[in-house]
């Protein structure tokens, strides 16, 4: 029976050896810290000051922040010299502060309405003592049923005396209730003058994450840049990730972005590692070295600048994303969304325009590709002296785009019509003929859609058997239509044969 008993108890030992650190973790409270955070966003706030005349003067604010506040007036009559119960509390549609007053007498009670906005886990307390010799302090903190100790100032009398604490590991976005002593003295000099105070504010720690530029879909159809951020970090010491992309549809070439996160000083880049690309996949590792510190906030780390290679659609993800503190724990952040890559493919089209009246242009003109779709700019080439032209390495979209070509030429009416182009495509023998006796040009200049009117044909017959002249203000203009140096009845008949005629015209 006693070797029985024996067993029991040194199983019910090894038991509890096993449960009571798990007991701990479970039990592990707020963590409290010397500092800020400073990607914290404060979402509300108490604040107890004290300020002339002659320190005898008590205000309480209470909002979202310093300058917007409610604020119960001041109070002459607060007993500085003793240590004061207060209190801050959030029921999910308002704050409330309680304090002392009238030398001890009934709590008094400020408010500010309307709910905070996200998740609050973020407390800090900050107490500013400006006069050597008072007593600034806030002790006995209670918050969710968990003490948070004393807050006391190391200094106090300095211009910069002020003290900051940060607490984390709570969750207060249902409602809190914190409560402390708190002990408020010190001269305030000149009248209105703010002294000593103390602060609470509370808030939300940003959850860090990791974010691409552009976030969702990028065009690529000559050199597209995705860029990499880290955003709202805590302290963190290196970190390394992949990036990977459809190399059958993108070249890529990675770089390190130095401006925030530097790796070409105090730094250690893994060999392979440094902003290297192949295969489809960027690989970027970096961690500081002794005697560098550890950085904080949020800054860009990386770039690659993708080319397309093939007309397609892809997506381009963060993956194996490791980012550690100088100690080599995790720092949890969240990663990216797949951004859409839509890589362009490239067409030609060529041809040959010729000109009403002449055996040749003689003199060059223009074409335009305009992407009906609006997606790409407007490619003009110009058609030599015997008409030809070429349009190449127009962008199309994987399925196609539209494209509008537009011939011109001075002294002529525009043509146009509309072509669907593909991927790959190359389109020949796209001629048109152009009409002429645009003598005054209007159909080139703004707005572009008056033609051959009474203007040109009167130009044109009032030079008639004569040297050409010029027909208005427009650049080029002439009454010499088919440009043989003399204004004569082919070019009276070119003109009228298009009267009323404007551009622009079917191709």
């Amino acid at each position: 029976m006693s070797r029985h008993v024996a067993r029991l108890l040194v199983f019910a030992l090894l038991l509890v050896a096993l449960v009571a650190p798990i007991g701990r973790l479970a039990a592990a409270g707020p963590t409290v810290t010397p500092g800020t955070i400073p990607t914290a966003q404060i979402k509300g706030l108490v604040k107890f000051r004290n300020f002339a005349p002659l320190a005898t003067g008590f205000d309480v604010q209470i909002g979202p922040s310093e300058a917007v506040s409610a604020n119960n007036g001041g109070d002459a009559n607060y007993p500085w010299g003793a240590v004061n119960a207060i209190s801050f509390a959030y029921n999910g549609n308002q704050l409330a502060a309680g304090f002392p007053t009238l030398n001890g007498g009934a709590p008094g009670t400020v408010t500010y309405p309307g709910a905070l906005s996200g998740p609050l886990n973020y407390l800090q307390i900050e107490i500013v003592c400006r006069h050597a010799g008072a007593t600034v302090a806030l002790k006995n903190v209670m918050v969710a049923g968990t003490s948070l100790g004393d807050f006391i100032p190391p200094t106090c009398g300095g211009a910069n005396d002020a003290y900051s604490w940060y607490v984390t590991g709570l969750d207060l976005s249902a409602g809190f209730q914190l409560t402390g002593a708190m002990h408020l003295s010190g001269f305030a000099g000149l009248s209105g003058q703010e002294n000593s105070k103390v602060l609470i504010r509370v808030g939300t720690i940003p959850a860090a994450a990791v974010g691409f530029t552009p976030a969702d879909k990028a065009l690529v159809c000559n050199a597209t840049e995705l860029r990499i951020d880290f955003r709202d970090m805590p302290a963190f010491y290196g970190y390394q990730f992949k990036v990977q992309y459809d190399d059958a549809l993108l070249d890529a070439v990675g770089a390190f972005d130095n401006t925030w996160f530097n790796t070409t000083n105090q730094a250690n880049v893994p060999g392979g590692w440094g902003a290297s690309c192949a295969a489809g996949v960027c690989k970027f590792a970096v961690s500081k070295v002794n005697p560098a510190v550890p950085i904080s906030g949020s800054g860009p780390v990386g770039k690659i600048t993708f080319t397309a290679q093939a007309a397609g659609v892809s997506t381009v993800q963060l993956t194996n994303l490791t980012i550690t503190d100088i100690d080599g724990f995790s720092v949890p952040a969240t990663a990216p969304l797949p951004v859409e890559l839509t890589t362009c493919g490239r067409a030609s089209v060529s041809g040959k325009v010729s000109l009403q009246g002449r055996v040749t242009p003689i003199d060059g003109g223009e074409v335009k590709a305009i992407d009906t779709g609006g997606i790409f700019p407007t490619v003009t080439v110009p058609f030599d002296a015997a008409g030809n032209y070429t349009l190449t390495n127009l962008p199309v979209l994987p399925g196609g785009s539209s494209y509008k070509l537009r011939a011109t030429h001075i002294l002529y009416l525009g043509n146009e019509k509309t072509v669907a182009l593909s991927p790959g495509a190359a389109l020949t023998n796209q001629n048109t003929r152009l009409l002429g006796g645009d003598a005054d040009n209007s159909g080139l200049n703004p707005p572009g859609t008056v033609g051959v009117d009474v203007g040109d044909l009167s130009c044109v017959a009032g030079a008639f058997d004569g040297p050409p002249v010029s027909c208005g203000p427009l650049p080029l203009s002439s009454t010499d239509i088919n440009k043989d140096n003399v204004t004569n009845i082919q070019d009276l008949a070119i003109t009228g044969g298009n009267y009323a005629k404007n551009p622009y015209q079917p191709w």
